[in-house]
């Protein structure tokens, strides 16, 4: 009696082990699946940003927090100072950007003849930074290639042979960023595809955006000046573009290879938002040389259509014309979205500016006594809570004010819901459960005896 008793107290609590393992251990390692490796860097050092007490001294910062981080969504905080590396991003799902901005945040190229940034990979940020130096032929400041799916965000390239430059690469946003005193080109793509380049200033460079050999990519709402050539260079048999709402303001304002001639499209159909000068419709282009006029007070040019000089007969059939007076009906109304409204801490929020009107300051309120007062920016929550976002539009018919509830939630663990805390009570509790058998069981073999 007392070995069938002691066989089944032992095959009971096995039969306990076995199932708790089945249930918990899967939920851990949920739990570790989840977890990404945020670091932060200085211009001395790096850390994993949850144990700032554990600083890895390293002359190269930015690039050892690069081989330090994992591929889930990582985020690499730089702090404010001068680096001097040549960093290759060789890990996908991957975020770098500065805590601060760009102001005070500048990677120089170590070796002038290597680029500052190098990204082979997808899905990669490189967000808010001042890259300059890689002077050597055909580096750039911020070089993508092989990489899709990248988001090259409000940084500034400039001092560089190129700025940005995309080399065989596809679907990506190059977006908000400066690029000025580059040798070569502010922006190039080369055999590149599909890529959405929007917001951009670029000047005094030899040529401000260059597209050789790429197709299907939107040039939209960028600032392009003073350059030696061109504002816009287009050849060998780039085609299917769409470039319209775009600054120009240069001696040559685009220049086409005669096998692109008629392949790109220079403006969109007649579509109500306020275009890059301030009108209410977007069309086509703000072209400095531009001698139509706009009969009809839309700002759109009525006259001298299309304008085809130095694209030729492809055309502009909308150009946009400066407008001295507020346009009647176009109220100034505040709006923006923002992606994603809710997510673990930290967060990073991007605010994209929809407001119609004439504008002529943005102010933001993140709601955590944070704001910006660039257009469309972005930002990064670091505590969990529930915030109000605000922007506030002023222009010369006064001003109006958009909201929206951003909601972030606890860095821990999702683990099906349970987070770490649930983990170790329920291996408490299982525990204290099998104790309790085994002491139960062991009394009544006793009595047994």
């Amino acid at each position: 009696m007392i070995r069938i008793c002691k066989s089944l107290s032992l095959a009971v609590i096995l039969a306990l082990v076995l199932s708790f393992g089945a249930v918990v251990l899967p939920l851990v390692g949920k739990a570790q699946a989840q977890s990404a490796t945020n670091i932060t860097c200085n211009p001395s050092g790096w850390w994993y940003t949850g144990s700032p007490d554990t600083v890895y001294t390293n002359s190269t910062p930015i690039q050892a927090a690069v081989d330090n981080s994992n591929t889930d969504n990582s985020i690499i905080w730089i702090e404010d100072g001068n680096y001097n590396e040549n960093v290759d991003v060789n890990k996908d799902n991957l975020t770098i950007r500065s805590q601060n901005g760009t102001a005070g945040c500048v990677v120089n190229s170590k070796v002038s003849s290597d680029h500052v940034f190098e990204v082979t990979v997808d899905n990669v940020t490189i967000q808010e930074l001042t890259v300059q130096g890689a002077t050597g032929a055909d580096k750039a400041g911020i070089y993508l290639h092989g990489s899709h799916h990248s988001d090259i965000v409000g940084n500034d390239a400039s001092g560089n042979y190129h700025g940005i430059f995309l080399d065989e690469v596809n679907d990506n946003a190059i977006t908000g960023n400066m690029a000025s005193n580059n040798a070569a080109c502010g922006i190039r793509l080369y055999f590149s595809n599909g890529n959405m380049i929007t917001g951009n200033t670029v000047s005094d460079c030899f040529n401000s955006i260059d597209l050789w050999e790429s197709s299907d990519n939107t040039i939209t709402g960028n600032t392009l000046s003073n350059s030696v050539a061109s504002s816009l260079h287009v050849y060998s048999h780039s085609s299917n573009n769409t470039i319209y709402n775009n600054y120009f303001d240069n001696n040559h304002n685009a220049s086409v290879g005669l096998d692109c001639i008629g392949s790109n499209a220079w403006s969109i159909d007649k579509t109500l938002g306020t275009n890059i000068v301030g009108g209410p419709y977007l069309g086509g282009n703000y072209w400095a040389d531009y001698v139509g006029e706009d009969t009809d007070g839309d700002g759109l040019g009525d006259t001298k259509l299309p304008y085809h000089k130095e694209i030729s007969n492809a055309g502009d059939s909308y150009p946009l014309v400066e407008m001295s007076t507020p346009p009647s009906g176009t109220d100034l109304i505040a709006s923006f979205t923002a992606l994603p409204t809710q997510g673990v801490a930290p967060l990073t929020v991007s605010f994209t500016d929809q407001s119609s009107g004439t504008i002529s300051s943005y102010e933001w309120s993140f709601g955590d006594d944070q704001g910006s007062i660039e257009q469309s920016p972005s930002h990064s929550y670091g505590e969990p809570g529930t915030y109000t976002a605000t922007l506030t539009v002023t222009g010369p018919d006064g001003t109006s004010t958009a909201t929206a509830t951003i909601t972030v939630t606890s860095t821990a663990g999702d683990a099906g819901g349970l987070g770490t805390t649930g983990i170790i009570v329920i291996v408490v509790v299982a525990l204290a459960v099998i104790a309790g058998l085994v002491v139960l069981f062991r009394r009544r073999a006793s009595k047994s005896s």
